[in-house]
């Protein structure tokens, strides 16, 4: 399990788990390990079914990620319960951050423009295939100015 050469590996700077049901209990072991890797420069994770816990989990240990460069978060189901999380991810300050495909509407795109506000090293950010709408770009284009 990838856990468990998480905990032997400290020194891996790319991590992509695509195309799998990872549900909250995975990712929160999984992030529990990711804390202990300070040389982790790109995440992806796409296609899962995380939950609350699960975001949050990631997104704690994600704000100490210092060399983290590249987050990729696609394929989210995100609703209300998620959207806080969008502005925890965005303070992280990824120099890539990728949301593509998610569930994000004009209120999550919003709160997204909340947290990309502090964002001081964005240079990519991919909201392809995502219903942000106008309102949504707007907030976005706003805060990134």
């Amino acid at each position: 399990m990838i856990v468990d050469y998480l905990k032997k590996n400290t020194s891996i700077t790319d991590l992509k788990i695509v195309s799998t049901r990872i549900d909250d209990d995975r990712v929160i072991a999984l992030a529990e390990n990711l804390g202990g890797i300070a040389s982790l420069q790109s995440f992806l994770l796409n296609c899962s079914d995380i939950g609350p816990k699960g975001l949050e989990a990631l997104a704690t240990v994600l704000q100490d990620a210092i060399s983290l460069k590249s987050l990729y978060l696609s394929w989210l189901k995100v609703n209300i319960d998620y959207d806080k999380f969008l502005i925890i991810f965005a303070c992280i300050s990824p120099e890539e951050f990728c949301l593509n495909y998610s569930e994000i509407e004009k209120d999550g795109a919003k709160l997204l423009a909340t947290g990309l506000k502090h964002s001081t090293s964005l240079q990519s950010l991919d909201l392809s295939y995502t219903e942000i709408g106008i309102d949504g770009i707007i907030a976005i284009a706003e805060a990134l100015n």
